[in-house]
């Protein structure tokens, strides 16, 4: 177990080095020394092994959520390069432009996008 991990999803305010202090002597990380305050100075209970376990797991389930957001992100193509291929798409399936729409139409969307693309056509 990550032992920062696990108090840091217990306690996110909490400082390593100032609040807690973890050793190591080759058996596992423990905790050596804990110091946090709540905000009226008052002491916080270490937590015990089973909050530290079940914080870990709670630390865990969130980064396995964050990751695979970040590995989509890095492989999908550009936000660009999506919507370009979206408007194309919907323009063959029969969607016209519309300048007189609002903006906030696919129709006037699609106007403006193309009034853009007029105004500076690709080299």
């Amino acid at each position: 177990m990550e032992l920062d991990k696990a108090i840091g999803e217990l306690f996110p305010q909490a400082v390593a080095g100032v609040d807690f202090v973890l050793e190591d002597e080759g058996k596992g990380p423990y905790i050596k020394e804990w110091n946090l305050k709540d905000v009226n100075g008052n002491p916080i209970p270490r937590p015990t092994q089973a909050e530290l376990e079940s914080a870990y797991q709670s630390y865990l389930e969130r980064k396995a959520l964050t990751e695979y957001r970040i590995k989509r992100a890095r492989e999908y193509p550009s936000l660009g390069d999506q919507l370009d291929c979206m408007w194309k798409a919907l323009r063959s399936m029969g969607l016209t432009s519309d300048p007189l729409k609002d903006a906030n139409t696919p129709e006037g969307m699609l106007a403006r996008i193309e009034e853009v693309k007029a105004k500076y056509p690709k080299p």
